[in-house]
């Protein structure tokens, strides 16, 4: 909030927002726009621990806030942040529009530019929310308090007119029909089971397996969506965790520079898929009830 004495006005000057200070004065919604996410982009998703150029991955993002700092013993927390948004951004002075309401009516108007925008939005509306939210009494990394689910509700009410209720129905019918956590899908039927490594399209009888509890999880620990992954495997649900790896990063090309852990985790999952198929029984990971990780030395 404004501290009476242009504070405001102060964060507008740092972070070059367009307007100034009367854009975070307008309302509360462009605020929460503004800092709720973060106020510069930090590629936690997509994070490449061996990419080149500037401020490109978490570790080079932390290591300049930390020589920023050491480098200026006076300077603020929030100083630091704008002095690497500048970096990230190579000087562009292009000032940052903070407009709740254009936001909006960019989402709401379908293009090219907002394709892919708009049909991961429609999905947390219309399926399973997955909001990413930084409440006021979380450790969340960003502005707390500054982004709550009322937030992304209204955006599925005004972009796509599905009301907030709809929303609710719509994730618990889909954690019905998915089974949530315990992964038993909400079907009717005997649940047939595959034989361990009998080949796809098998069938005995009249009995055709399905390969429902064929399913393996894979997560990387600096992932964010890591907080809902299937971390507790078994054997027809193994799960392996990659340590330093970012949102599925063994599904990338390879590279020479891709990190062991990455390299073990693709081969645990050809191998275990391989078994599956009755392409391979030979060198199966043994990993049965167990949680395959592979930490860093």
């Amino acid at each position: 909030e404004d501290d009476g004495e242009g504070g405001l006005d102060r964060v507008a000057e740092l972070f070059n927002v367009c307007d100034g200070g009367d854009a975070l004065r307008a309302s509360r919604r462009n605020q929460e726009a503004f800092v709720g996410d973060g106020l510069f982009y930090v590629p936690a998703q997509s994070n490449d621990p061996a990419c080149e150029g500037g401020l490109c991955n978490i570790e080079k993002i932390c290591k300049a806030m930390i020589d920023e700092k050491e480098s200026n013993q006076g300077i603020s927390s929030m100083e630091i942040l704008a002095t690497i948004k500048n970096l990230k951004n190579h000087g562009d002075e292009d000032c940052t529009n903070v407009n709740w309401g254009a936001y909006l009516l960019y989402l709401k108007t379908p293009t090219n530019l907002n394709a892919n925008d708009r049909s991961w939005m429609y999905q947390t509306c219309s399926e399973f929310g997955f909001y990413l939210t930084c409440n006021q009494d979380s450790e969340c990394p960003y502005g707390r308090g500054y982004h709550d689910v009322n937030q992304d509700l209204e955006m599925c009410q005004e972009v796509f007119g599905i009301d907030p209720s709809d929303v609710e129905n719509n994730v618990d019918s889909t954690l019905s029909y998915y089974g949530g956590w315990s992964l038993t899908p909400n079907t009717t039927g005997e649940d047939k089971v595959r034989p361990k490594n009998a080949p796809l399209g098998l069938s005995e009888g009249s009995l055709e397996y399905d390969g429902q509890k064929r399913l393996i999880f894979a997560y990387g620990s600096v992932d964010p969506w890591t907080a809902l992954a299937v971390t507790s495997g078994n054997e027809d649900h193994p799960s392996v965790g990659v340590a330093g790896a970012s949102h599925h990063f063994w599904t990338h090309q390879v590279k020479d520079s891709d990190a062991e852990e990455v390299r073990a985790a693709r081969q645990t999952i050809y191998e275990t898929v391989e078994g599956w198929l009755g392409l391979s029984t030979e060198g199966l990971p043994s990993i049965g009830g167990e949680t395959v990780v592979f930490e860093k030395e």
